[in-house]
């Protein structure tokens, strides 16, 4: 069934469909770009360094991690081992200098006294594989 034989009407129609598509092509890729302050910032964002000023230590096996123990000392933390068994731990040796290393086996929610603070086990990461290591999350408690 024609509505129109006249080529004018014909012509005219096309003409607004392919414009009608122009539009709609033009406006969904304006939609779909999203906002540019969005993007600039999301790419000048950096992650947060987990570290003893923010109150938590993320420790990796094998990995020494230097912070202040109390006062001007500095000293060492370090995942030594994780254990499995029923209840997984791991091995949490501090060193506060040449002759003072204490070694602490910790569960999750056991606490670490590392010089003055008090460091609660918040989460424990545990790998079968070699090249993934053993990692740990300390909290610091409140005084």
């Amino acid at each position: 069934m024609t509505l129109c034989n006249s080529q004018g009407a014909q012509s005219a129609a096309r003409r607004i469909s392919a414009t009608t598509l122009g539009l709609c092509l033009a406006f969904g890729a304006t939609g779909c770009g999203g906002d540019e302050s969005e993007n600039d910032s999301a790419a000048s964002d950096e992650a947060t360094v987990v570290g003893e000023t923010d109150g938590r230590l993320q420790l990796t096996e094998g990995v020494d991690y230097k912070m202040r123990t109390g006062g001007d000392a500095v000293g060492t933390v370090q995942i030594a081992a994780d254990e499995e068994g029923e209840e997984p731990a791991v091995v949490i040796t501090v060193s506060e200098g040449k002759d003072s290393e204490e070694e602490h086996t910790a569960s999750l929610g056991d606490t670490v006294d590392i010089g003055d603070d008090i460091w609660r086990v918040s989460e424990i990461g545990m790998s079968e594989s070699e090249s993934q290591p053993g990692s740990a999350t300390l909290v610091r408690e409140e005084n």
